[in-house]
């Protein structure tokens, strides 16, 4: 019996220690149901997605080691994904519809499986459509073997978070229509009342920076304040909106572990907990050198976790604003349950300065960094290739104007310019060009001048950061580089790296067991926090070995950041920019490993490693089929497709005192680049008497930021005696200063007609605007049945003042004088018509 005890006991021990070893892992099996649930986040109810009827979903919380099973079970009414965001699990199990898997259907579950050979604060979310903005995002915390050199008593998920009550798919529709169709909600514009108000309170400096700001919106079509393209209606932290704050109990003597999860759609947080220090000590996943923090910002998709002491029995105020200062959420670490917490003290954080002067001053540091390289890039001048033609390293300028404008402008780099901010307008800025790079290129580092490779991270907030430990071997070569421009067209809402949109390209194809080098270059006026899958990124920052470890990269306007990953894995996966509607409407890759081409050739046998490496956190997963391939995803491995895109603009007007109506309604139907155009302009009825109307039947067609070409057919009806068909083309688009311009031409019976129209808002304050504007008809012949006359025929001038009331709806008053001349002026006399006429007019914009 002896014996057989000491046997017993010898065997629970070993099963105990096998339990808590990454070779003979714990099992967990988690259920995850996605199901509807009605919210009343901002005041109405809605209909968002839960997990396990919680949002945010459950947090999940494991031990480094632990074998996972996680049931998904699809209870919505369309197909749906789960991606474990920073976590390095098999490709199969990254949960990216269209890229490592097809859709859950409703009703139907799938079964992710992974060992978790990592640790650190990581979060799960949607990746299918845009399901991510309706609720379904939690945190994912993975437990390291041994304890942190820091100690905490207390440990909470703080998840931040922002709502809209539309839908998200009605959101992007929106955007689709117009860029800045969420404008009229935002505080922060370049209206001309603000600038005055500025001014006034600035001093000389501060007057002098102003002034060239707004000289650069006019002149470069940009807003100063492009911080975001949807206006939310609630902010939420731990699913709570500041109706109803997030509060967790704490002691005096605590110290707190506050665990910090950017999982807004678009929103970036400014944080602070006013009247106290923290400590900054583990960023996405992993241990940093820790450093003191008073406030700092979470984008979508980073993680940060603080440790908080709690030294006076009051309450501790979480106050977590957008950057956009539209709204804030709120909670609180409470010493006592009945305590009292005044969440109106908090100030706000100071109005964010113009984007340009943070564009500005890091296109001056790149543009020193790369002067430095000048003569070494002359000594290594590239041949028989064209990587010099992309080089991404220009002077960068800006962009998106106030409405209706481009992310993306750039000039040219010019010698001995001094680094003034207040001079740059005259020796920095050239007319806008188009991107330096159209498609992806992947170049070998021997083939790259030193000016590429020795490129440096220039302008992060990550500059200083530091890892706790080694994560690198900085010294291992570098294979290829990948060059990424970032940039958008904001008019028409396309976003995309290197020129294209993700659904123009092909995948990016990587070595196994090389290490690449990705540049990336924001030439946009946002913020774009590029998120790969699979992978760490290797920040290179100048720790060299220390170099920090990031799954997600916010790249700042103007800015550059140089990143390594070393290709430790198998198959494929996705990557992009986590503002979820930036990656829908384009700003995303995929990444194919060239091992897994020659899998689905049968060329190869699938692989099935998994091991750690030499770096914590970073183990080798290459594992090419943990389920049968699904070859059809590695043909077309594509996680937005291009979608079809309708905007309609109608604008309709009384004018009281002459009984006269007049409509203008242009429609725009298709694709990014193709439409087809429908345009009726100043359709007049006078008196039950129709006076002016035709239409335009066009192909559009998009060249560039700014501008649009068109051509097909017109039907025009009145003041032609008998309606007639024509040819025409045209071009429309923003010249500087704001200036919108539509110029058309047609022909007619041997007759050229031409057709200008400019036109310029000017923002008086946020909502209120005055446009001017000016239509010019002239015509190369005479032609008496098309009412047309040679030189000449009219002239128009527009003031129109009118009140964005809401997105999408704008009303009016305009007054319009019209003047004939020559013979179209005698033909209107002979047929007792006036050759001039005023209208007043009143009346409502709708863009639907």
């Amino acid at each position: 019996m002896g014996r057989m005890c000491v046997k017993k006991t010898i065997w629970i021990i070993l099963l105990n220690i096998f339990s808590l070893s990454p070779v003979f892992a714990a099992e967990r099996v988690i259920n995850l149901v996605v199901d509807y649930k009605t919210v009343y986040f901002a005041g109405k109810p809605r209909k968002a997605i839960a997990v396990n009827n919680q949002i945010p979903a459950p947090t999940l919380h494991f031990k480094q080691g632990e074998k996972v099973t996680i049931n998904v079970y699809n209870r919505l009414d369309k197909e749906t994904a789960i991606h474990w965001h920073g976590v390095l699990v098999p490709w199969q199990m990254d949960g990216v519809l269209g890229i490592t898997q097809q859709g859950i259907q409703p009703g139907n579950v799938f079964k992710y499986q992974f060992t978790l050979k990592q640790s650190g604060t990581y979060w799960y979310h949607a990746h299918a459509g845009l399901q991510e903005q309706q609720g379904l995002y939690g945190a994912f915390i993975i437990d390291p073997p041994r304890s942190p050199s820091y100690q905490y008593t207390k440990d909470y998920v703080v998840v931040l978070s922002d709502w809209s009550n539309t839908y998200p798919d009605q959101i992007f529709a929106n955007l689709k229509k117009e860029g800045d169709y969420y404008s009229p909600r935002f505080p922060l514009q370049a209206s001309l009342v603000k600038f005055i108000r500025d001014y006034r309170n600035a001093d000389t400096a501060e007057r002098k920076k102003l002034i060239h700001d707004y000289q650069m919106m006019q002149q470069m079509r940009m807003s100063i304040y492009d911080i975001n393209d949807v206006a939310y209606d609630a902010f939420l932290l731990n699913g709570r909106s500041p109706s109803n704050p997030w509060m967790a109990p704490v002691k005096v003597g605590d110290t707190v572990r506050l665990r910090f999860i950017g999982a807004g759609g678009e929103t970036i947080f400014r944080v602070k907990i006013p009247g106290t220090q923290a400590k900054m000590v583990h960023i996405q996943g992993n241990d940093v050198r820790p450093y003191a923090v008073n406030d700092f910002t979470v984008a979508p998709g980073e993680t940060y976790d603080i440790l908080l002491k709690i030294a006076k029995d009051e309450p501790y105020i979480i106050y977590a604003e957008s950057a956009d200062t539209v709204g804030a959420a709120y909670g609180a670490l409470v010493t006592r349950p009945d305590q009292f917490v005044n969440f109106k003290q908090i100030m706000p954080f100071p109005e964010p300065p113009p984007v340009t002067r943070e564009m500005m001053a890091n296109m001056m540091m790149t543009n020193m960094d790369h002067g430095s390289m000048k003569m070494d890039m002359q000594s290594h001048a590239p041949t028989k290739r064209k990587s010099v033609r992309s080089m991404n390293h220009q002077m960068i300028t800006a962009s998106a104007p106030m409405g209706h404008h481009a992310h993306n402008m750039k000039s040219k780099t010019h010698e001995g310019m001094k680094i003034n901010q207040e001079n740059t307008s005259d020796h920095a800025m050239e007319m806008p060009i188009e991107p330096t790079i159209l498609g992806d290129q992947v170049t070998p580092a021997s083939m790259d001048p030193p000016a590429i490779t020795e490129t440096k991270t220039i302008g992060t907030k990550y500059q200083q950061l530091k890892a706790a430990i080694k994560t690198n071997d900085p010294n291992k070569p570098v294979q290829d580089v990948i060059r990424m421009e970032l940039f958008g067209y904001m008019d028409r809402f396309i976003w995309m790296i290197n020129g294209l949109p993700e659904y123009k390209t092909k995948p990016i194809l990587l070595e196994p067991a090389k290490r690449y080098r990705l540049i990336f270059t924001n030439n946009s006026m946002m913020r774009h926090p590029m998120h790969i899958h699979g992978h760490w990124f290797i920040l290179r920052n100048g720790h060299g070995a220390y170099d920090p470890l990031l799954h997600t990269i916010e790249v700042p306007p103007g800015g550059t950041a140089v990143a390594d990953i070393d290709t430790d894995a198998s198959g494929q996966w996705f990557f992009h920019c986590h503002m979820l509607y930036h990656m829908v409407a384009g700003m995303s890759r995929v990444f194919q490993y060239s091992t897994l081409i020659e899998i689905s050739k049968g060329e190869a046998k699938p692989e099935d490693i998994v091991k750690q490496s030499n770096y914590f956190n970073r183990p080798i997963v290459r594992v090419d089929e943990v389920k049968p391939i699904d070859f059809s995803l590695v043909k077309h491995p594509m996680a937005h497709q291009q979608g079809l895109y309708f905007a309609n603009f109608l604008d309709v007007g009384e004018d009281p005192f002459h009984n006269v109506q007049e409509i203008t309604f242009k429609g725009l139907y298709g694709g990014d680049y193709n439409k087809l155009e429908l345009l009726t302009e100043d359709a007049e009825v006078n008196k039950g008497k129709v006076e002016n109307a035709d239409i335009d039947i066009f192909y559009w067609r998009l060249i560039s930021q700014f501008w649009a070409v068109k051509g097909g057919a017109n039907y025009f009806y009145r003041p032609a005696k008998v309606p007639y068909w024509q040819p025409g083309i045209g071009v429309e688009g923003l010249m500087p200063y704001f200036i919108d311009t539509n110029l058309r031409g047609y022909y007619y019976a041997g007759s050229a007609k031409l057709d200008l129209e400019l036109a310029r808002d000017t923002q008086i304050t946020n909502n209120f605007f005055l446009r001017l504007g000016i239509r010019s008809i002239l015509a190369s012949k005479t032609v008496t049945r098309a009412e047309i006359g040679s030189g000449l025929n009219q002239m128009r001038y527009i003031v129109r003042p009118y009140y964005r009331l809401m997105p999408g709806l704008n009303v009016f008053t305009e007054y319009e004088h019209t003047q004939d001349y020559g013979a179209f002026k005698n033909m209107q006399l002979s047929e007792g018509e006036s050759a001039s006429e005023d209208t007043l007019t009143v009346g409502l914009s709708v863009l639907f």
